[in-house]
């Protein structure tokens, strides 16, 4: 049985988890598309410079939460489309991942929201 180590998303390069989340063409724009929508001016392309930045980031808790579930949302639908296009040959949509992510992250962020929370972080939220 031969197995292909090329990435399915891109068929560039090796595929392994630093590829993957977000070196691959792919991902990459995939999180752009997460940084435009959250107006978030981070520079970092691998997965753990980003949580870093997240951890480190001067911004309130909720907003630190907020990111970190699109980034967790942003890589389990990155996986999921992978997953779809290696087994059921289902081509991916950077666009409809996206909204997905937004959907599903806004959807349970609001299932949660704390009780003491800023006007300031409300606003933000609610104009994702």
């Amino acid at each position: 049985m031969h197995i292909d180590s090329r990435c399915r998303l891109c068929n560039v390069h090796s595929e392994d988890t630093h590829h993957l989340f977000f070196t691959c063409s792919f991902a990459g724009k995939c999180l752009q598309a997460a940084r435009n929508w959250l107006v978030w001016g981070t520079a970092g392309i691998e997965l753990p410079m980003i949580l870093r930045w997240i951890r480190k980031a001067k911004i309130s808790k909720f907003r630190k939460n907020v990111l970190a579930a699109v980034i967790a949302g942003l890589v389990y639908s990155i996986w999921e489309a992978r997953n779809k296009l290696e087994w059921q040959n289902e081509q991916p949509d950077c666009v409809r991942i996206m909204q997905a992510v937004r959907w599903r992250t806004k959807a349970r962020v609001t299932m949660f929201l704390p009780k003491k929370l800023s006007c300031k972080d409300r606003d933000w939220f609610y104009g994702l």
